[in-house]
């Protein structure tokens, strides 16, 4: 069994005081994605499920609380895909909290190490 999550993120910095968060819900499971790295086994579906979408949002939460240095805008997941068995909240949990706390490291501190250190303890 393998876990399995596609996010696009785009951040936009703003000069506000909050962080706005929005998730674009899919709504059907019609369109397949064939080229993924999903096992063979498994069939991936473009977007991103209601019940996935609320991981998001509440991993989103807890790692900006966690990051008080967490910069301010909008914060929008605008594309996603998931496997019809391999794919799970909690898999969708980790990939958003790794990607927010790529967010948080300093620029000058993205090394190679210091990015593959922190997937790696995000599995």
């Amino acid at each position: 069994m393998s876990n399995y999550a596609f996010l696009g993120i785009k951040f936009t910095p703003k000069n506000i005081k909050s962080l706005n968060i929005r998730v674009n819900i899919s709504l059907d499971e019609d369109e397949i994605l064939s080229d993924n790295i999903a096992m063979k086994s498994d069939t991936v579906f473009l977007g991103i499920p209601n019940e996935y979408a609320e991981a998001i949002i509440d991993t989103t939460n807890k790692v900006v609380r966690e990051h008080s240095l967490f910069p301010c805008g909008d914060l929008e997941f605008f594309m996603g895909a998931h496997g019809e068995i391999g794919s799970s909240k909690f898999s969708f949990s980790k990939v958003t909290e790794i990607l927010l706390k790529l967010f948080v490291i300093e620029p000058e501190n993205k090394s190679i190490n210091q990015i593959e250190n922190l997937v790696k303890s995000g599995l």
